[in-house]
């Protein structure tokens, strides 16, 4: 094993003593691993903790209804931010109808679906938001 010193490859002003397992950069701490240059891989990391914590985490029928109200909420409001105007109400009302959180989850029982079928049934700004507020949660929560 090479024993000589390699600076921070994100700072360069100290020396590197982890290793980015990803891309494997040395860099010299937290903020360097945090940082803008390094946000890739750090986001990856985080956003990949949180989702196999949550898969392992036991989760009670309280919680699954809150986060879902939550995301019926955010979905449309966020759907209907999204719309470019249409001549055809009919159009629209079949777009929102087709696009709300309550219609992909109608088919399954949402106080006893498992984890991965209700992850499914979510959009990807979905699953993107709920593991942004799940890390501010558990940032929180330290």
């Amino acid at each position: 094993m090479n024993n000589r010193k390699i600076l921070c490859q994100i700072c360069n002003n100290q020396y590197g003593k982890y290793i980015c397992p990803r891309c494997n950069q040395r860099y010299c701490s937290l903020i360097c691993y945090r940082s803008q240059i390094h946000l890739r891989c750090s986001e990856f990391f985080y956003k990949d903790n949180v989702e196999q914590e949550i898969k392992n985490r036991k989760i009670t029928k309280k919680e699954k209804t809150e986060v879902l109200h939550f995301l019926s909420k955010y979905s449309y409001n966020e759907d209907f931010k999204n719309f470019k105007f249409l001549d055809d109400n009919k159009k629209l009302s079949e777009k929102i109808e087709k696009s709300t959180l309550k219609n992909r989850m109608k088919d399954i029982d949402v106080e006893n679906a498992s984890f991965e079928e209700i992850w499914e049934r979510l959009e990807s700004n979905e699953r993107e938001e709920f593991v942004h507020l799940a890390m501010a949660y558990n940032n929180d929560v330290r």
